[in-house]
């Protein structure tokens, strides 16, 4: 029942004896991440970087890599009726036994103009907006090694998550073009409070962020990503990263 917000912040070498080695979302919880980098976590059940029970985080520019799970859901999993948004983000080079990127269990993902690999879902459902996945299809979970639109990403079978290294800025050429001015600037970032508060209240059935708190610390940290270079040069980049 916590809704936490973090903006310009790592998560990073964790280890949960089950889930979530970096966060655990638990019953009701909407934490609000924005600007956010979750790599090196481990779990022994499911959600390396994170687990959502029964929950609806809201997470945008943020990226989720190096995680591991020996269970499901090397990056994210979402179980219980969870609700997971996730908006011009980057979930790649995680591990797992089912779905390195995200596993949605009976729980629903929301993804637009992100870079996803390798998920996948026994009972869950996804919508889908401007998104690339290495098996074109986050039901469809594939190597993820053709199609890395990334500078210089790890491959898990190479190096065994966790861990902390690569580099998810977009490559030049025809593979990081993909994502290179793919994004809607129409829709990111929220220019006003009103436009955010219907945003997120669609989302969670509520907005736990106060609008002073919006405007302090969301606001700003979305008007850049992760460089904390300006988050839109034209049209901006799928990804949590502008070329």
């Amino acid at each position: 029942n916590s809704s936490p917000v973090l903006t310009n912040v790592s998560v990073s070498g964790n280890v949960a004896a089950t889930q979530g080695g970096g966060i655990y979302n638990l019953s009701s919880s909407s934490p609000v991440l924005s600007n956010v980098t979750i790599s090196g976590n481990s779990a022994n059940y499911g959600g390396g970087g994170m687990s959502n029970y029964g929950s609806s985080p809201v997470l945008s520019n943020v990226t989720v890599s190096g995680n591991a799970a020996t269970g499901s859901g090397g990056g994210i999993y979402n179980n219980a009726s969870s609700s997971l948004s996730l908006r011009n983000s980057i979930v790649w080079g995680n591990t797992a036994a089912s779905g390195r990127g995200i596993y949605n269990d009976t729980s629903t993902s929301a993804i637009a103009y992100s870079i996803v690999e390798g998920s996948t879902g026994s009972l869950g459902s996804w919508s889908l907006s401007g998104c690339t996945n290495d098996g074109g299809n986050p039901a469809d979970p594939g190597t993820g090694t053709a199609n890395s639109p990334f500078a210089d990403w790890k491959d898990p079978a190479i190096s065994i998550p966790p861990q902390t290294g690569g580099d998810y800025r977009l490559a030049a050429g025809t593979n990081g073009d993909v994502a290179a001015n793919a994004g809607d600037n129409s829709l990111y970032p929220p220019s006003a409070w009103a436009a955010w508060d219907t945003w997120v209240t669609t989302l969670t059935g509520s907005n736990p962020v106060p609008q002073t708190v919006f405007e302090t610390y969301i606001a700003p940290a979305l008007a850049k990503d992760l460089d904390g270079t300006a988050r839109q040069n034209g049209a901006i980049d799928m990804g949590a990263y502008e070329r």
